[in-house]
């Protein structure tokens, strides 16, 4: 019995050998660039309703992001347009634009306001900067209009942000 675990002992310790001659092992090399360049954003054209004349009863002026309007129970007299905005950053980057939720922006006159709502743009839901990491896009929203509106010149600004998605 010792004869034989001794010699099971030794083909064993003479096999080892031979299976470290069937595998390698090498360490394989790992590097990144990490981009640091910040995203910019800038308005080139304001958002506008043009010049509207309400109805004596509740409505609306939609600019679209095409810069078409869609009215109801308000006279369109002079055209608006859809704002313009410029984004620059790191070429073929996916980015967000975040817009304005519904009920925080108004318009103001002095002590008459409107409430400007249902902000959109032309992008889809996966924006992408170009190959020389530009982009720009168009941004819609809607005036809403209040009974016998008050005349004057309304006027209030609106935050868009854009981030690296």
């Amino acid at each position: 019995m010792k004869v034989t675990a001794i010699l099971v002992t030794s083909l064993l310790v003479l096999g080892l050998p031979m299976a470290a001659l069937g595998q390698a092992t090498e360490s394989g090399q790992i590097s990144v660039l990490v981009q640091n360049q910040a995203i910019t954003l800038v308005e080139d054209a304001a958002l506008s309703f043009g010049t509207i004349l309400p109805y004596g009863r509740p409505g609306f002026i939609r600019i679209n992001t095409n810069g078409s309007a869609s009215v109801n129970a308000v006279h369109q007299s002079a055209p608006g347009q859809a704002a313009q905005w410029s984004v620059t950053g790191v070429p073929n980057a996916p980015f967000d634009i975040t817009l304005p939720a519904n009920g925080t922006v108004t318009v103001n006159s002095g002590s008459f306001s409107m409430d400007v709502d249902t902000f959109g743009h032309n992008q889809g839901s996966q924006p992408v900067l170009d190959g020389a990491g530009e982009r720009v896009f168009l941004v819609g929203a809607t005036l809403r209009v209040g009974a016998n509106q008050p005349a004057g010149t309304y006027t209030g600004t609106y935050n868009v942000t854009v981030t690296y998605n």
